[in-house]
């Protein structure tokens, strides 16, 4: 199949697994998957390019597989930043209008959104969002300034900063394999499209997206990302754990996690038992009940790093959606839900079901979704259908 112009690819670079959706975006905004792909991430530590070479291998064969499975290769990308040394920092900025309207102009809404930029950064760190959250007219708050009078205007931004090395070595990536870079974002923004609807959006919400090695925490009011957060503990913590604690290999942590882990200790029968393989003597018995006070203990502390961030996070009017790898941990969403009267829900909306089926590929779709929203991905038209807007655009002036 050809590449036509319309064809993105989203790209998702997580911890611990890379994941390409190839999208085809329609002139109503509606976005249809064409096809999907994955791959193990190599070359990163904990958010960190290491090798960027091993980098660009798996994020090649994760569009080869997607490539395959769509039939062509987009040659536009949104991609998602990568998460070392993400920050989130509140700022705001202030300007005294000086129109003889006495009203806010354009110009001075631009302005105000560009001084509250002004945030002292490292000289490794570089700027990729600034979400404006609230609008203030002398000391009121107003959703758009623009037309309001008023001389004193104020608006408290969230300044998302990242890494600028991982920056340059990702741009460095796509661009050596011949994409051209539509955006570049965090990756909650896109989750959010998928995993949380417009109403939840609006209303408060907390999406909670547990990766291999990250946890990250993003809060929703009126349709914006307010607070943000990122946490080392991840689904690959919680193996770790279980790994050193009971002293066998990873892989069988792993398996142990999966198929007997469960952070409701009340569930698990006290004299219950599962067998472990060891190197050193090929299988142990251990107590099912160790394995889930294992696990319940970092569930803990996951819990009260994310409260100590942002104490908003259980907030019980909020809807609180758990999302990622790590989140099916069993258990998880019942502690949350006892331990803070939370309203909460796993994966992926009734209402996603026909547009994305699994979450496997979910924020790579997200990443296409909130490019269209934001415009970072646009519709171009044929020349025939350039052709045909023209000839309505004239129909609606002249009659």
């Amino acid at each position: 199949m050809i590449e036509n112009t319309n064809t993105v690819m989203g790209l998702d670079i997580g911890s611990n697994k890379i994941s390409v959706a190839i999208c085809q975006v329609d002139v109503s905004g509606d976005v249809k998957i064409l096809g999907l792909g994955t791959s193990v991430s190599a070359g990163m530590l904990k958010g960190k390019v290491v090798d960027i070479d091993d980098l660009y291998r798996s994020i090649e064969r994760a569009i080869l597989r997607a490539s395959r499975d769509a039939g062509l290769k987009p040659t536009r990308v949104v991609s998602s930043i990568l998460p070392y040394r993400l920050q989130f920092v509140k700022n705001i900025g202030v300007l005294l209008s000086k129109e003889d309207t006495g009203q806010i102009s354009d110009l001075d809404k631009r302005e105000c959104l560009r001084r509250s930029k002004n945030v002292v950064t490292a000289q490794d760190q570089t700027m990729v969002h600034v979400i404006p959250n609230i609008y203030r007219v002398d000391g009121v708050d107003v959703q758009n300034p623009v037309g309001v009078f008023g001389k004193k205007l104020e608006v408290e931004t969230l300044v998302i900063m990242a890494d600028a090395d991982s920056i340059i070595s990702q741009t460095r990536i796509l661009k050596g394999l011949q994409l051209r870079i539509s955006g570049l974002m965090t990756d909650m923004l896109a989750s959010a499209e998928i995993y949380l609807t417009k109403k939840e959006r609006e209303q408060g919400s907390v999406l909670c997206d547990m990766g291999g090695e990250f946890t990250k925490i993003a809060i929703f009011k009126q349709g914006i990302l307010t607070q943000s957060t990122l946490i080392c503990i991840g689904g690959g913590t919680f193996t770790r754990d279980v790994s050193a604690c009971l002293k066998i290999s990873l892989p069988e942590s792993e398996r142990l996690k999966i198929l007997y882990g469960d952070i409701s200790m009340a569930r698990v029968e006290p004299h219950e038992t599962i067998e472990a393989a060891t190197k050193e003597t090929g299988k142990k018995t251990i107590k099912k009940l160790l394995l889930s006070q294992i696990l319940e203990a970092r569930a803990l502390e996951l819990l009260k790093l994310i409260q100590q961030q942002i104490p908003d996070a259980f907030d019980p009017s909020f809807k609180f959606v758990l999302c990622g790898g790590g989140g099916q941990l069993k258990g998880l969403s019942e502690l949350i839900e006892l331990k803070y009267s939370m309203n909460i829900r796993e994966g992926l909306p009734d209402g996603i079901h026909g547009v994305v089926e699994t979450p496997r590929s979910a924020t790579a779709v997200g990443l296409v979704m909130y490019g269209l929203k934001t415009g970072a991905v646009v519709y171009h038209f044929t020349k025939w259908q350039g052709l045909k807007q023209k000839v309505k655009r004239w129909f609606k002036k002249t009659f």
